[in-house]
């Protein structure tokens, strides 16, 4: 599929909701111009930011990025709704101001839409990277769903994994359709509501996972902060929600696997996300607890493809 040949290509609609994102949002958007897939629009919705992130946004001349700024910051569903209502295009994906994208991100996933017309949603597997964008862990996400994957299969083990194993918005590609069918971004939900949003779109169509890493999640300072303990909580009530609804059939012995597994996991992350930002030496060489190599250096393929980006402000972003 040829880059230049624009007119034989789905437009993609990448919107970036944006707020107090000056630190990175440089980084994200030049992941974004690097793409060989060119087809493609840039919304970038400044969330009222008291920093310098409309500014950065409006110094890129390219006719496809289109920055609008709020007139008051919203809440984070509110305004991750609000940029995705700007988009245009048959294909969606919402990338946090401070995750990369890998140059091929985009034409891999929209090919797997445009061949697959039952797929709803695609995702890659994705890296780690700390705030200097070196990797902290490699290749990560989708066990048990690379693939072509039925929606019931996904959402069983999504109850039965007690975590989010599917990744973050930046590592999906989505139907605008099914996002607009099932009504976009709950506002109930505050940390988990990327992934609840993918199980109501799994009800328009079938998921493919892709074994190849296509995006990086950047561990900020923030993310290690107090919040991780309501991450968990809020995790495990939709996991009981979810698991409530006969539609997809999950049994109680798969839901209480999920609790049990999900405070497990909430410890690991703890402990991953204040080794990565912690200025304590031996702190810093616990990532080797998840058996992958302490602190590699990112590739320049990876640094230019490596949620609203773990700012100081969840509520805002």
């Amino acid at each position: 599929m040829s880059g230049d040949n624009m007119g034989d290509q789905s437009l993609v609609s990448v919107c970036v909701p944006a707020y107090r994102a000056e630190a990175f949002l440089g980084a994200t958007i030049e992941s974004v111009l690097a793409q060989t897939y060119r087809n493609w629009e840039l919304i970038i919705l400044d969330n009222n930011s008291p920093d310098r992130t409309g500014a950065i946004a409006r110094s890129y001349d390219d006719p496809r990025i289109r920055v609008v700024t709020n007139e008051e910051t919203l809440e984070l569903a509110h305004n991750w709704n609000a940029v995705s209502a700007m988009a245009t295009g048959e294909y969606l994906k919402v990338l946090c101001a401070d995750d990369l994208l890998h140059p091929e991100c985009l034409a891999e996933q929209v090919a797997v839409l445009d061949q697959q017309d039952e797929v709803s949603v695609v995702a890659s597997r994705r890296h780690f990277i700390g705030g200097d964008g070196d990797v902290v862990l490699r290749d990560r996400g989708l066990p048990g769903l690379l693939g072509a994957r039925s929606s019931q299969a996904v959402v069983r083990r999504v109850i039965a994994s007690g975590v989010n194993p599917i990744g973050w918005p930046a590592a999906m590609l989505f139907r605008r359709s099914s996002f607009v069918a099932v009504g976009g971004f709950d506002p109930r939900w505050l940390y988990p509501i990327d992934l609840e949003l993918v199980i109501r779109m799994l009800r328009t169509g079938s998921f493919y996972g892709t074994a190849r890493s296509l995006a990086s999640f950047r561990i900020s300072p923030t993310s290690a902060s107090a919040t991780m303990r309501r991450h968990g909580a809020q995790h495990r009530e939709m996991m009981r929600v979810i698991a409530a609804d006969p539609h997809w059939s999950v049994g109680r012995l798969t839901l209480l696997r999920g609790l049990v597994l999900s405070h497990l996991e909430a410890a690991k992350k703890f402990l991953l996300f204040n080794a990565v930002n912690s200025r304590w030496s031996p702190m810093r060489r616990l990532p080797a607890l998840f058996l992958q190599p302490l602190r590699q250096s990112v590739s320049e393929e990876s640094r230019v493809g490596a949620l609203e980006g773990r700012q100081q402000v969840w509520t805002a972003e």
